[in-house]
């Protein structure tokens, strides 16, 4: 990869972006899209934003093999994973032991939402109360005014 890129133009939503003339990220998810690697997100190369940049081209994306593409994104074929994509054991995860997260609610979430009903519940107080003295203080004027 060049050190110095610059921007030569920019792109319309729907163009084909040539590869060479992609940013690093972008090269990346277009490899995993055209490879079938579930490593990012993947991208088509059509653009759908508007006014991306094309940089000036980089000759190191010219990727036309699967092989080269996992040498591209640093993965590397052991016998245990031939394709080179190396998939996670149970034991490397968590020892065999069940996950106790998965029934417990979201601390943060139900913080937040005590606090939001604190806080509603305060506001219809408030406004009740203000309600009723301003109803209050009516009646006691209309009285004071008719007996007058």
């Amino acid at each position: 990869m060049s050190k110095k890129r610059t921007i030569i133009n920019y792109r319309k939503i729907g163009d084909q972006v040539n590869p060479e003339n992609m940013t690093h990220k972008e090269y990346i998810n277009y490899l995993c899209h055209k490879f079938g690697f579930r490593i990012a997100q993947g991208w088509d190369g059509v653009e759908k934003r508007h006014y991306r940049a094309n940089w000036s081209e980089d000759k190191s994306y010219n990727i036309k093999t699967r092989d080269e593409a996992l040498e591209f994104l640093g993965i590397t074929k052991t016998p245990e994973a031939p394709d080179g994509i190396d998939k996670r054991r149970l034991a490397d995860r968590r020892k065999h032991q069940k996950d106790y997260r998965k029934n417990k609610v979201d601390r943060r979430s139900a913080k937040q939402r005590r606090i939001d009903e604190r806080n509603d519940a305060i506001i219809f107080y408030l406004s009740s109360l203000s309600a009723f003295l301003v109803i209050l203080i009516w009646f006691l004027l209309v009285i004071y005014f008719n007996y007058q």
